[in-house]
């Protein structure tokens, strides 16, 4: 159990994750904090994953594929009685689950080679995603190369690791900071994110988001978000309070800015930009392909377990 709290811990301290690296370390955390309890019944592990699962929700907002992930969990625990739900059964259920989101994903990867033209373009990408990784490994076994112009994704440089898997899929990749996009805005094609989390009028992305969102809208420059529905929030069901609390960001640990700075100054530091879903040409999800008017009309919706804390 302390090894679980302390996985929890090194997510929340460490300022070099990405969101995608934050979601799939505390899966596969839970997944085998969940394998040691040997099939024993929640009455020995409910009450730390429950205090677990809340920590994740409270520590990482605005991952809102983290967020259904863990109120999947929820959803189940609180059908059961603790001396009835094993730790075998729940496994189960998170297996099931990650299978079906894993094969959503060429739904997605095709939606997106069916709507974009790829060949011989320039395209700008920022922050870390997983998804656009697995877009360029698909098209790279297809044998189109596009230029890449990749961003360093301040402030937690998380757009190093992208740029270093898309050349281990040997693409050339141009790393650039991302104060600099404006130099090369001439040579871009399209821009490629992910999001983190996805609202009616609005998304939530790597920061750094907002800036080049505005920056392709007012030069014409056609703007691609890439995700699986579970990043669009199942506004409907959420009270007032879980909403606040999926998308409120306290300032960051802001020494990687300066360290010591004099009295007097004060750095501040976000990770995530909100930004209106105006700027973007298309959405693209298992579902289909979006624009800001039809992803108003798409309803996701699923039940909120009573069990997430919306006190913290």
């Amino acid at each position: 159990m302390l090894q679980l709290k302390q996985t929890l811990i090194n997510l929340s301290v460490n300022c070099t994750y990405s969101s995608s690296a934050i979601a799939a370390q505390s899966m596969q955390a839970i997944a085998e904090f969940l394998t040691r309890q040997g099939g024993f019944t929640a009455s020995n592990w409910g009450e730390t994953l429950l205090q677990s699962v809340n920590k994740l929700i409270s520590d990482h907002p605005n991952i809102f594929k983290l967020y259904h992930y863990l109120n999947h969990i929820l959803l189940l625990i609180q059908t059961k009685q603790k001396s009835e739900l094993t730790s075998t059964e729940l496994l189960l259920h998170i297996d099931k689950y990650e299978k079906h989101w894993k094969s959503v994903e060429n739904n997605i990867l095709d939606h997106f080679i069916d709507t974009v033209n790829l060949e011989d373009k320039t395209i700008l990408l920022h922050g870390d995603n997983s998804l656009v990784q697995k877009l360029f490994n698909k098209i790279s076994s297809m044998e189109v190369k596009p230029k890449i112009y990749q961003t360093v994704s301040r402030p937690t440089s998380e757009g190093k690791n992208q740029a270093k898997i898309l050349s281990s899929l040997g693409y050339e990749v141009n790393y650039i900071e991302d104060v600099t996009v404006g130099k090369f805005l001439s040579l871009i094609d399209f821009a490629l994110t992910g999001a983190d989390g996805i609202r009616s009028n609005h998304f939530i992305n790597k920061a750094g988001t907002l800036m080049i969102a505005l920056a392709c809208k007012r030069f014409g420059i056609p703007y691609y978000v890439i995700s699986d529905s579970r990043s669009i929030l199942n506004e409907q069901e959420c009270a007032p309070e879980l909403i606040r609390k999926l998308t409120a960001e306290p300032p960051k640990n802001a020494d990687g800015m300066w360290q010591f700075p004099p009295g007097g100054v004060h750095p501040i530091s976000y990770y995530y930009d909100t930004t209106p879903n105006d700027t973007v040409k298309n959405f693209i999800f298992e579902l289909g392909v979006y624009d800001r008017h039809s992803l108003k009309e798409l309803e996701v919706s699923f039940p909120v377990s009573s069990l997430i804390d919306l006190k913290t």
